[in-house]
Protein backbone atom coordinates (compact mmCIF):
# COMPACT_ATOMS: atom_id res chain seq x y z
CA UNK A 1 0.00 0.00 0.00
CA UNK A 2 1.15 3.51 -0.86
CA UNK A 3 -0.18 6.60 0.90
CA UNK A 4 -0.13 10.14 -0.45
CA UNK A 5 1.22 12.04 2.55
CA UNK A 6 0.10 15.40 1.10
CA UNK A 7 -3.55 14.28 1.14
CA UNK A 8 -3.48 12.42 4.46
CA UNK A 9 -4.42 14.26 7.65
CA UNK A 10 -1.06 14.35 9.43
CA UNK A 11 -2.12 16.72 12.19
CA UNK A 12 -0.92 15.62 15.62
CA UNK A 13 -1.98 17.22 18.88
CA UNK A 14 1.53 18.05 20.04
CA UNK A 15 2.08 20.53 22.88
CA UNK A 16 4.09 23.61 21.98
CA UNK A 17 7.24 24.49 23.95
CA UNK A 18 6.79 26.65 27.03
CA UNK A 19 8.59 29.62 25.44
CA UNK A 20 6.50 32.47 23.93
CA UNK A 21 5.23 31.85 20.39
CA UNK A 22 6.53 34.68 18.18
CA UNK A 23 5.25 33.22 14.92
CA UNK A 24 2.79 36.00 14.07
CA UNK A 25 5.63 38.50 14.39
CA UNK A 26 8.35 36.50 12.61
CA UNK A 27 6.52 34.81 9.72
CA UNK A 28 5.88 38.08 7.79
CA UNK A 29 9.62 38.74 7.68
CA UNK A 30 10.19 35.42 5.91
CA UNK A 31 7.30 36.01 3.51
CA UNK A 32 8.72 39.39 2.50
CA UNK A 33 12.19 37.94 2.05
CA UNK A 34 10.92 35.14 -0.20
CA UNK A 35 8.51 37.31 -2.18
CA UNK A 36 11.47 39.33 -3.44
CA UNK A 37 12.84 36.16 -5.08
CA UNK A 38 9.73 35.49 -7.17
CA UNK A 39 10.83 38.16 -9.68
CA UNK A 40 13.48 35.82 -11.10
CA UNK A 41 12.48 33.63 -14.08
CA UNK A 42 14.52 30.64 -12.89
CA UNK A 43 12.47 30.35 -9.72
CA UNK A 44 9.92 27.51 -9.99
CA UNK A 45 8.69 27.21 -6.44
CA UNK A 46 8.90 28.43 -2.86
CA UNK A 47 7.97 26.31 0.17
CA UNK A 48 7.81 27.46 3.79
CA UNK A 49 9.19 24.86 6.20
CA UNK A 50 8.96 24.09 9.90
CA UNK A 51 7.28 26.48 12.31
CA UNK A 52 6.81 29.19 9.68
CA UNK A 53 4.51 26.93 7.64
CA UNK A 54 0.81 26.67 8.38
CA UNK A 55 0.01 23.41 10.16
CA UNK A 56 0.42 21.60 13.45
CA UNK A 57 3.91 23.04 14.02
CA UNK A 58 2.89 26.69 13.73
CA UNK A 59 5.36 27.76 16.39
CA UNK A 60 8.43 30.00 16.37
CA UNK A 61 10.24 31.21 19.46
CA UNK A 62 13.42 33.20 20.07
CA UNK A 63 15.53 30.10 19.42
CA UNK A 64 13.94 29.33 16.03
CA UNK A 65 15.37 29.91 12.60
CA UNK A 66 13.13 30.78 9.67
CA UNK A 67 13.33 27.96 7.12
CA UNK A 68 12.21 27.70 3.51
CA UNK A 69 13.06 25.85 0.32
CA UNK A 70 13.30 27.29 -3.17
CA UNK A 71 13.21 25.25 -6.38
CA UNK A 72 15.01 26.63 -9.42
CA UNK A 73 15.18 25.48 -13.02
CA UNK A 74 18.57 24.74 -14.56
CA UNK A 75 17.80 23.28 -18.03
CA UNK A 76 21.24 21.69 -18.46
CA UNK A 77 20.57 19.53 -15.39
CA UNK A 78 17.91 17.57 -17.29
CA UNK A 79 20.52 16.01 -19.58
CA UNK A 80 23.30 15.32 -17.09
CA UNK A 81 24.14 11.61 -16.74
CA UNK A 82 24.96 11.57 -13.05
CA UNK A 83 22.22 11.44 -10.43
CA UNK A 84 24.54 13.11 -7.94
CA UNK A 85 23.47 16.67 -7.14
CA UNK A 86 26.90 17.32 -5.69
CA UNK A 87 28.64 16.21 -8.91
CA UNK A 88 26.41 18.49 -10.97
CA UNK A 89 27.06 21.47 -8.70
CA UNK A 90 30.81 20.90 -8.67
CA UNK A 91 30.94 20.86 -12.47
CA UNK A 92 28.28 23.43 -13.38
CA UNK A 93 28.68 26.45 -11.14
CA UNK A 94 28.42 28.82 -14.12
CA UNK A 95 24.96 27.41 -14.95
CA UNK A 96 23.54 28.58 -11.61
CA UNK A 97 21.72 31.93 -11.33
CA UNK A 98 23.77 34.75 -9.88
CA UNK A 99 20.88 35.93 -7.72
CA UNK A 100 20.81 32.83 -5.51
CA UNK A 101 21.04 33.94 -1.87
CA UNK A 102 23.33 32.43 0.75
CA UNK A 103 21.82 29.45 2.53
CA UNK A 104 22.05 31.29 5.84
CA UNK A 105 21.41 35.01 6.32
CA UNK A 106 20.97 37.16 9.41
CA UNK A 107 18.16 39.67 9.05
CA UNK A 108 17.38 42.57 11.37
CA UNK A 109 14.11 42.01 13.19
CA UNK A 110 12.72 44.45 15.73
CA UNK A 111 10.14 41.89 16.86
CA UNK A 112 12.83 39.45 17.96
CA UNK A 113 14.31 39.68 21.48
CA UNK A 114 17.81 39.64 19.96
CA UNK A 115 16.99 42.22 17.29
CA UNK A 116 17.82 39.79 14.48
CA UNK A 117 16.97 36.32 13.19
CA UNK A 118 18.60 33.68 11.01
CA UNK A 119 16.93 32.75 7.73
CA UNK A 120 17.88 29.44 6.07
CA UNK A 121 16.96 28.93 2.42
CA UNK A 122 17.36 25.37 1.15
CA UNK A 123 18.03 25.43 -2.59
CA UNK A 124 17.04 22.63 -4.97
CA UNK A 125 17.27 22.12 -8.72
CA UNK A 126 13.88 20.98 -9.94
CA UNK A 127 15.16 18.95 -12.90
CA UNK A 128 17.36 16.86 -10.58
CA UNK A 129 14.75 16.51 -7.83
CA UNK A 130 12.16 15.27 -10.35
CA UNK A 131 14.26 12.28 -11.38
CA UNK A 132 12.74 8.97 -10.30
CA UNK A 133 16.21 7.73 -9.36
CA UNK A 134 16.76 10.64 -6.97
CA UNK A 135 15.32 9.54 -3.62
CA UNK A 136 14.70 11.88 -0.70
CA UNK A 137 16.00 10.92 2.73
CA UNK A 138 13.63 10.48 5.66
CA UNK A 139 14.23 13.93 7.15
CA UNK A 140 13.39 15.59 3.86
CA UNK A 141 10.28 13.49 3.34
CA UNK A 142 9.10 14.23 6.88
CA UNK A 143 9.40 18.00 6.73
CA UNK A 144 7.87 18.28 3.25
CA UNK A 145 4.96 16.02 4.17
CA UNK A 146 4.19 17.35 7.64
CA UNK A 147 5.69 20.83 8.05
CA UNK A 148 5.59 22.49 4.64
CA UNK A 149 3.44 25.14 2.97
CA UNK A 150 3.75 25.84 -0.74
CA UNK A 151 3.89 29.60 -1.16
CA UNK A 152 4.74 29.88 -4.86
CA UNK A 153 4.31 27.21 -7.54
CA UNK A 154 3.05 28.73 -10.80
CA UNK A 155 3.40 25.53 -12.86
CA UNK A 156 2.24 23.08 -10.19
CA UNK A 157 5.43 21.05 -10.62
CA UNK A 158 6.54 21.50 -7.02
CA UNK A 159 3.23 20.25 -5.63
CA UNK A 160 3.41 17.16 -7.85
CA UNK A 161 7.03 16.57 -6.88
CA UNK A 162 6.34 16.79 -3.14
CA UNK A 163 3.37 14.41 -3.40
CA UNK A 164 5.46 11.86 -5.29
CA UNK A 165 8.61 12.06 -3.17
CA UNK A 166 6.79 11.88 0.17
CA UNK A 167 4.55 8.95 -0.79
CA UNK A 168 4.46 6.36 2.01
CA UNK A 169 5.33 2.86 0.78
CA UNK A 170 4.25 -0.04 3.00
CA UNK A 171 6.61 -2.41 1.19
CA UNK A 172 9.64 -0.33 2.16
CA UNK A 173 8.27 0.25 5.67
CA UNK A 174 7.72 -3.47 6.23
CA UNK A 175 11.27 -4.29 5.16
CA UNK A 176 12.62 -1.72 7.59
CA UNK A 177 10.33 -2.97 10.34
CA UNK A 178 11.71 -6.48 9.91
CA UNK A 179 15.25 -5.21 10.32
CA UNK A 180 14.47 -3.13 13.39
CA UNK A 181 12.35 -5.76 15.10
CA UNK A 182 14.97 -8.39 14.30
CA UNK A 183 17.72 -6.32 15.90
CA UNK A 184 15.85 -4.73 18.82
CA UNK A 185 16.29 -7.57 21.33
CA UNK A 186 20.01 -7.76 20.64
CA UNK A 187 20.40 -4.10 21.61
CA UNK A 188 17.84 -3.98 24.42
CA UNK A 189 17.95 -7.42 26.04
CA UNK A 190 20.66 -9.83 24.95
CA UNK A 191 23.86 -7.80 24.54
CA UNK A 192 23.55 -5.44 27.56
CA UNK A 193 23.77 -8.35 30.01
CA UNK A 194 26.72 -9.77 28.07
CA UNK A 195 28.53 -6.44 28.29
CA UNK A 196 27.93 -6.38 32.06
CA UNK A 197 29.59 -9.80 32.30
CA UNK A 198 32.49 -8.48 30.25
CA UNK A 199 32.93 -5.55 32.62
CA UNK A 200 31.69 -2.86 30.23
CA UNK A 201 28.67 -1.19 31.89
CA UNK A 202 29.08 1.92 29.74
CA UNK A 203 28.71 -0.21 26.62
CA UNK A 204 25.61 -1.81 28.10
CA UNK A 205 23.98 1.57 28.73
CA UNK A 206 24.86 2.68 25.20
CA UNK A 207 23.19 -0.41 23.76
CA UNK A 208 20.06 0.33 25.77
CA UNK A 209 20.02 3.89 24.45
CA UNK A 210 20.21 2.51 20.92
CA UNK A 211 17.37 0.09 21.71
CA UNK A 212 15.21 3.06 22.70
CA UNK A 213 16.02 4.76 19.37
CA UNK A 214 14.97 1.58 17.58
CA UNK A 215 11.81 1.35 19.66
CA UNK A 216 10.81 4.90 18.78
CA UNK A 217 11.53 4.28 15.09
CA UNK A 218 9.26 1.22 15.15
CA UNK A 219 6.46 3.28 16.68
CA UNK A 220 6.73 5.81 13.85
CA UNK A 221 6.61 3.02 11.26
CA UNK A 222 3.57 1.45 12.93
CA UNK A 223 1.83 4.83 12.69
CA UNK A 224 3.01 5.34 9.10
CA UNK A 225 4.81 8.58 9.93
CA UNK A 226 8.32 9.65 9.03
CA UNK A 227 10.51 10.57 11.98
CA UNK A 228 11.03 14.31 12.53
CA UNK A 229 14.29 15.97 13.53
CA UNK A 230 15.66 14.43 16.70
CA UNK A 231 15.00 17.58 18.73
CA UNK A 232 11.24 16.98 18.29
CA UNK A 233 11.19 13.19 17.88
CA UNK A 234 10.27 11.91 21.35
CA UNK A 235 7.52 14.45 22.04
CA UNK A 236 5.84 13.81 18.70
CA UNK A 237 6.25 10.06 19.11
CA UNK A 238 4.35 10.19 22.40
CA UNK A 239 1.47 11.94 20.61
CA UNK A 240 1.04 9.38 17.82
CA UNK A 241 -2.38 7.70 17.78
CA UNK A 242 -1.22 4.06 18.00
CA UNK A 243 0.88 3.48 21.13
CA UNK A 244 1.36 0.86 23.85
CA UNK A 245 -0.32 1.56 27.18
CA UNK A 246 1.37 4.21 29.36
CA UNK A 247 3.98 4.65 26.66
CA UNK A 248 5.34 8.00 27.79
CA UNK A 249 5.70 6.95 31.44
CA UNK A 250 7.44 3.71 30.53
CA UNK A 251 9.72 5.47 28.05
CA UNK A 252 10.78 8.03 30.65
CA UNK A 253 11.62 5.25 33.10
CA UNK A 254 13.58 3.35 30.44
CA UNK A 255 15.63 6.47 29.67
CA UNK A 256 16.55 7.21 33.29
CA UNK A 257 20.22 6.51 34.07
CA UNK A 258 21.06 7.46 37.69
CA UNK A 259 24.24 5.37 37.71
CA UNK A 260 26.21 2.65 35.91
CA UNK A 261 25.26 -0.19 38.22
CA UNK A 262 24.14 -3.60 37.06
CA UNK A 263 20.79 -3.08 38.78
CA UNK A 264 20.02 0.02 36.74
CA UNK A 265 21.10 -1.62 33.49
CA UNK A 266 18.92 -4.68 34.11
CA UNK A 267 16.00 -2.51 35.21
CA UNK A 268 16.17 -0.48 31.99
CA UNK A 269 16.51 -3.66 29.96
CA UNK A 270 13.37 -5.19 31.51
CA UNK A 271 11.33 -2.09 30.73
CA UNK A 272 12.60 -2.00 27.15
CA UNK A 273 11.89 -5.72 26.71
CA UNK A 274 8.27 -5.22 27.78
CA UNK A 275 7.89 -2.19 25.52
CA UNK A 276 9.35 -4.11 22.59
CA UNK A 277 6.87 -6.92 23.15
CA UNK A 278 3.97 -4.46 23.10
CA UNK A 279 5.28 -2.55 20.09
CA UNK A 280 5.88 -5.81 18.20
CA UNK A 281 2.25 -6.71 18.79
CA UNK A 282 1.17 -3.37 17.35
CA UNK A 283 3.44 -3.88 14.34
CA UNK A 284 1.89 -7.29 13.69
CA UNK A 285 -1.57 -5.74 13.80
CA UNK A 286 -0.58 -3.25 11.09
CA UNK A 287 1.69 -5.35 8.87
CA UNK A 288 1.88 -8.98 7.78
CA UNK A 289 4.94 -10.15 9.71
CA UNK A 290 6.40 -13.66 10.16
CA UNK A 291 6.84 -15.37 13.51
CA UNK A 292 10.66 -15.39 13.45
CA UNK A 293 11.48 -11.72 12.96
CA UNK A 294 15.24 -12.11 13.24
CA UNK A 295 15.40 -14.81 10.54
CA UNK A 296 13.05 -12.80 8.34
CA UNK A 297 15.25 -9.73 8.71
CA UNK A 298 18.29 -11.73 7.58
CA UNK A 299 16.43 -13.02 4.51
CA UNK A 300 14.16 -10.13 3.53
CA UNK A 301 15.78 -6.95 4.82
CA UNK A 302 19.57 -7.19 5.01
CA UNK A 303 21.42 -7.34 1.69
CA UNK A 304 24.48 -9.17 3.02
CA UNK A 305 23.24 -11.89 5.37
CA UNK A 306 21.20 -14.77 3.95
CA UNK A 307 21.00 -14.54 0.18
CA UNK A 308 18.81 -17.55 -0.58
CA UNK A 309 15.22 -17.74 0.64
CA UNK A 310 15.25 -21.30 1.92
Amino acid sequence: MKIDRTEQDNTLSVPFPSTPNLRELLRPLLLDYLTDLTQYPELCGVVLLGGAANGSRAFLDRFSDLDAAIFISVPTAASTESDSVRDFLDNNQTALPQWLPPFSSILPCSAHPDGEIEVNVHQLILELEERSTHAWDEAKMEVFSEAAEIMYDPSGRVECLVARKTMWDDRIARRLLLRLLGQARWYGVINPSRQIARGFPLHAQDLLNEAIEILIWIVYLVNRHYRPHKKWRIERCCCLPVLPGKFRERLVEAMYVPNMTEDNILHRSHIIEALLEDVSGLARSMYDLPKDLYLASCIESFDDRQLRKI
